[in-house]
């Protein structure tokens, strides 16, 4: 059958936690239809650290692309890129495009397009004919208080509801986000360049195995296993770059995207290397070496919810 063009229209709201409504699309081939977002303030300009309510507020950028995904009984039936233009900030995106799904698909939304350079990045896995989408290790460069390197990793998904000539899709967020704060005097020598701190690793550990943080996720494409959001499959550390921090009694504020299975347990140690350069009198530095290593117990459990920051 012919590509039908479908326009879609999302609307950012504010709250950060929303319920899935599974809904099997049929007769929608050539309707043109309006789709509203709720549920979840939908991306990306502008990072706001809310210390009160922990949110991360957003708005569109001028051009976005979204992945409109048919999925059908063996997998994913069809991958299309919907695209909106529109003012910076602007609180409300219409998305259009060429919906090429089939008759009785589900059909979700998932931010970013797999096929820009962000999705390239995070996601493998997503074409049609495949049962899963892969949601790869976290990595880059932070900056000291600075949340925009968050943009990278705001991943938004939610499932089309269609009914007659209206739609919405609710978009949750598939990310926390630490918040770390340190004073550079009080974990590097004072003795002139001698240390450079370069990157910073977080890892969760029980009984010395990894758990947590996860380093891969798998988002079902089937009817029968889609669950409407990325599940953690795999465990580890995750590294970001920070940069070449030199002793300083100066604050340093780092924003840490991390993908979780949702809760930090008692009993679970939360882990943190600084690692950097170290340079011994004249010699060469030694690049990459752990300068230190700081670790906490946790005493009682720490629920985290997608989409907040958290003071670590």
């Amino acid at each position: 059958m012919k590509p039908r063009l479908f326009i879609f229209s999302i609307i950012a709201l504010c709250a950060f936690s929303c319920s899935k409504q599974a809904h099997e699309v049929s007769n929608t081939k050539g309707v043109r239809l309006t789709l509203e977002a709720s549920g979840t303030a939908v991306t990306k300009t502008t990072y706001v650290d809310n210390a009160e309510t922990k949110v991360l507020a957003v708005n569109w950028e001028a051009t976005e692309k979204i992945s409109v995904i048919s999925i059908g009984t063996d997998g994913i039936t069809a991958i299309d890129e919907f695209t909106s233009t529109g003012e910076t900030g602007r609180e409300v995106a219409v998305f259009s495009g060429s919906w090429t799904g089939n008759e009785g698909d589900k059909v979700i939304c998932l931010y970013p397009a797999v096929s820009t350079q962000t999705g390239i990045r995070l996601f493998t896995g997503a074409t049609v004919g495949s049962t899963e989408i892969i949601l790869k290790k976290f990595y880059g460069s932070v900056s000291n208080n600075s949340a925009e390197f968050l943009k990278k990793f705001d991943i938004l998904l939610g499932d089309v509801n269609i009914s007659g000539a209206d739609a919405y899709v609710k978009l949750s967020r598939q990310i926390e986000v630490f918040r770390v704060t340190f004073t550079p005097s009080q974990l590097l020598h004072s003795d002139g360049d001698a240390e450079t701190a370069t990157g910073v690793t977080v890892s969760v550990t029980m009984g010395g195995v990894n758990a947590a943080i996860a380093t891969k996720g798998t988002l079902k494409s089937t009817l029968s296993t889609y669950t409407g959001q990325f599940k953690p499959v795999e465990y580890g550390n995750v590294k970001y770059d920070i940069g070449r921090i030199r002793y300083s009694e100066d604050p340093y504020t780092i924003y840490l995207p991390i993908f979780s299975s949702g809760n930090l347990r008692s009993g679970q140690v939360l882990n943190f290397i600084i690692s950097g350069d170290v340079r011994y009198y004249c010699s060469l530095p030694d690049p990459d070496v752990p300068l230190r290593i700081i670790s906490k117990t946790l005493a009682n459990d720490l629920p985290l919810e997608k989409g907040k920051i958290y003071n670590i």
